[in-house]
């Protein structure tokens, strides 16, 4: 997502670290790294949806369709006659009792709703470089774990940078990830422009998502997260979009704009086509044509500490708020928004206004219109 920021879960992790490069075919370990300032980001992955509460998107391994298994061979002979509830068999050729009809999804409630104070809510008072997730572990000896796990990490050069991978990953996904990194570069110039190409992050494997998140302050639906490097799972399903989305938080740090918060999730994930918010089990798109976070609360808050239905819903609404420039603006790229705010003459706070000409009143009526639309 994330994020990214996701910022969204923030945690004195290491931004910058020493390393020791290999040349590309050959592979050898990092040198521990140095733990910086904080800046933490990340893409949730798509997350299961357990009862009673709905969790927050996408959907992982354990929802994802399966087949179904095959049926065993039947013994010849007639029929056995199928029970209904409460009543008794069904005769042979009788119609099947009526499949039961699943309720739909429940939109999302926050406590906030459009044009409500978000000041007092702590879900917006979270920025981008403070402890996330982290328990009860002091944020010194997590990175201390982080930085003795990474100094392990083999490396090897692909597509530019290094790639330091966990020696239990698969040695064929550092491949993936310099092929990924290579698009990512070309689809964030295409958005953002010439000043987009600019160098590349480093990228760690983590042999799974478990070792990744037990030594970051990030949630379990984390796929990714960026902090002055991308760091994701060799078991990342769709780690395509994952490093597309990371990178995008990449290049925006280097532009020097750490805000605002939806134009970092929201076009990297515009970037990456991520779709988990499609999913109606989430009833996002049913609570977006109803209400809205504010505006200005999602300028600087990366709500990494909010819970994942929360931190889902502020992703959303931040690519829609992307799609909306797009779609007011008329054109494919973003390059004059960045530049705008790059040179000043747009702000973080009121750019998603004023970069399409219109007055608050505006652009409640204009933003209406279009999320009704979509």
């Amino acid at each position: 997502m994330l994020r990214k920021a996701l910022p969204l879960v923030a945690l004195a992790l290491v931004a910058g670290l020493l390393f020791v490069f290999s040349p590309d075919s050959a592979e050898s370990p990092p040198a521990p790294p140095v733990a910086p300032e904080p800046t933490l980001t990340e893409r949730i992955a798509p997350q299961a949806l357990p009862e009673p509460r709905v969790e927050s998107p996408p959907l992982p391994d354990a929802a994802q369709p399966v087949a179904a298994s095959t049926p065993p061979e039947l013994d010849a002979g007639p029929p056995t006659p199928l029970a209904v509830d409460g009543g008794g068999p069904v005769e042979s050729g009788a119609p099947p009792p009526p499949a039961p009809v699943e309720p739909a999804p429940t939109p999302p409630s926050f406590a906030i709703d459009a044009g409500a104070p978000a000041k007092n809510d702590p879900r917006f008072t979270i920025r981008w470089g403070q402890p996330g997730l982290c328990g009860e572990e002091p944020l010194e000896r997590l990175a201390q774990r982080r930085a003795s796990l990474l100094s392990t990490f083999i490396g090897v050069r692909r597509a530019g940078t290094t790639v330091f991978r966990d020696r239990d990953a698969d040695p064929a996904f550092a491949d993936l990830v310099g092929d990924s990194l290579a698009q990512a570069r070309v689809i964030v110039t295409r958005l953002l422009g010439p000043r987009a190409d600019v160098a590349l992050p480093v990228i760690y494997v983590y042999a799974n998502g478990e070792q990744m998140r037990d030594v970051a302050c990030v949630n379990t639906a984390t796929q990714g997260y960026y902090d002055g490097a991308i760091h994701l799972p060799a078991t990342d399903p769709d780690a395509y979009r994952t490093i597309v989305h990371e990178h995008v938080h990449h290049v925006l740090n280097a532009f020097g704009l750490r805000k605002p918060m939806w134009l970092h999730e929201g076009l990297a994930m515009y970037a990456a086509d991520e779709r988990w918010w499609e999913d109606p089990r989430l009833g996002l798109t049913t609570w977006l044509r109803g209400r809205h976070l504010p505006f200005p609360a999602l300028v600087e808050a990366f709500p990494h500490t909010a819970d994942e239905l929360f931190a889902g819903a502020a992703y959303y609404q931040s690519y829609q708020m992307v799609s909306f420039v797009a779609a007011r603006s008329g054109r494919g790229d973003f390059s004059w928004l960045v530049d705008g705010l790059v040179a000043g003459t747009l702000t973080a706070q009121t750019c998603f206004g004023d970069s399409v000409g219109l007055t608050a009143d505006q652009l409640e009526s204009a933003w209406s219109a279009f999320i009704q639309a979509r």
